[in-house]
């Protein structure tokens, strides 16, 4: 028997001390690993693996450390990493965790003109913690503007502009994924205007008319604006969703114009729907002179007796009404 003392050396197999960072994006996050035996004693190859997953990209820098590229994972999952190689293998327990997606819980309000420019507040999670870099917020496919996160559970921003009575998805994306509410947001739909009565009034203005329609109260229209042709009518007074009041401007006599309403949700429009009718004139009389004691018969002359809701003529000598 011949023995040779301490004539073999047996490898010591790999350690792993400390992953950095410790956690990442759902794809592809560099981290460094550090420990001993990556690369003395005939190492050979390192695979390291988290959750079961191979990583990419390992690159041994020494003995005591190595960078790879964190495999796609789970968002919110902490997984455990595992190295080995020639020498055997070493596990580090709980070392990764995938940041976690952004989430939607409310969008307040809920609903808002199709003109866009809506101030809207947007709950959840995952908007400021883990590195989620900027935010964008997506109505119906269209991204809002001026997205602000105020922290990691809030963010504010202002609606695009999108289609009158659709009712749209929103989405919240950043660096650690996205997230969706369907059905968050609401286009409130456009006014609309069916008649208007009565259809004409006298040139000088003050006539009561009534407008039938839509969207005049429902849906945060704010306040209503009626327009004669170009002038604004005035006590305008909401009866409901379906009906308000208004007081007619003066206008150009026999002039026809058209209607047209106002507010936050939009505007619409009735062509040819008001008439100012025209001021009755006085151009002459025959004769000029008669009897104190009254009954002369006098004609006069000049404009605006007959026409259209003329109704019936008053006419007054000196304040005391005519008769016949």
């Amino acid at each position: 028997v011949a023995t040779l003392g301490a004539g073999f050396s047996y490898h010591g197999a790999p350690q792993i001390t400390t992953l950095t960072p410790n956690h990442g994006p759902k794809v592809g996050a560099k981290v460094t690993l550090t420990g001993l035996g990556f690369l003395n004693d005939a190492a050979g190859t390192n695979t390291i693996t988290f959750g079961g997953v191979p990583a990419t990209q390992v690159v041994v820098i020494d003995d005591g450390t190595l960078t790879c590229r964190v495999p796609a994972g789970a968002p919110g999952t902490t997984v455990d990493a595992a190295l080995s190689n020639a020498n055997g293998a070493s596990a580090f327990p709980a070392a990764f965790r995938y940041h976690a997606n952004p989430t939607i819980a409310n969008v307040v309000p809920g609903r808002g003109p199709a003109a866009g420019g809506t101030s809207v507040t947007v709950t959840g999670s995952g908007f400021a913690v883990d590195s989620p870099g900027p935010a964008q917020v997506i109505f119906g496919g269209f991204a809002a503007a001026n997205v602000t996160v105020v922290n990691d559970t809030t963010l504010t921003c202002s609606t695009p502009d999108g289609h009158p009575g659709a009712q749209v998805n929103v989405t919240v994306a950043n660096d650690n994924g996205q997230d969706t509410k369907d059905n968050a947001f609401r286009y409130n739909p456009l006014p609309t205007l069916a008649s208007v009565t009565p259809a004409s009034g006298s040139a000088q203005g003050g006539t009561l008319v009534t407008l039938n329609g839509t969207g005049f109260q429902l849906g945060s229209p704010g306040t209503n604006t009626v327009l004669f042709g170009a002038t604004p009518a005035s006590d305008v007074t909401v009866v409901n969703d379906v009906t308000l009041t208004c007081t007619a401007p003066a206008g150009p006599d026999g002039a026809v114009v058209d209607v047209s309403l106002d507010n936050a949700n939009g505007g619409a429009t009735l062509l040819a729907a008001y008439r100012f009718n025209p001021v009755p004139t006085l151009s002459a009389l025959a004769p000029t002179d008669g009897s104190a004691l009254g009954g002369t018969l006098v004609t006069l002359l000049g404009s605006g007796f007959a026409d259209a809701s003329a109704g019936e003529p008053l006419v007054t000598f000196g304040g005391i009404a005519a008769s016949d």
